[in-house]
């Protein structure tokens, strides 16, 4: 589901107005973005969570006997136990 499919549900379900949703979504947006990179864990009540870790890599320099590491950002995404136990529960996906 994309931004648009997203606020034009969320829509059909409440009172608010197109406008009033990307608002508020674009605040959650940016409100996850600013703890992740703050490295801090976004959970999603009762679906999952979002755990950032600084991970080191090691990459080809360009040149083939030559690597270098970097550091990089990872998003681990785990759900959550009721939401796992729900979803082991699916039949199939529509």
């Amino acid at each position: 589901m994309n931004y648009t499919e997203m606020v034009e549900r969320i829509r059909v379900r409440t009172d608010f107005s197109t406008r009033e949703i990307r608002l508020i979504l674009d605040a959650q947006q940016a409100v996850i973005k600013e703890a992740l990179y703050q490295q801090r864990s976004v959970r999603f009540k009762g679906l999952f969570e979002i755990t950032p870790a600084e991970r080191t890599i090691n990459v080809p320099d360009g040149v083939v006997t030559k690597r270098r590491v970097i550091q990089r950002i990872m998003l681990k995404i785990r759900p959550l136990s009721t939401f796992r136990q729900e979803m082991n529960s699916w039949k199939n996906t529509p």
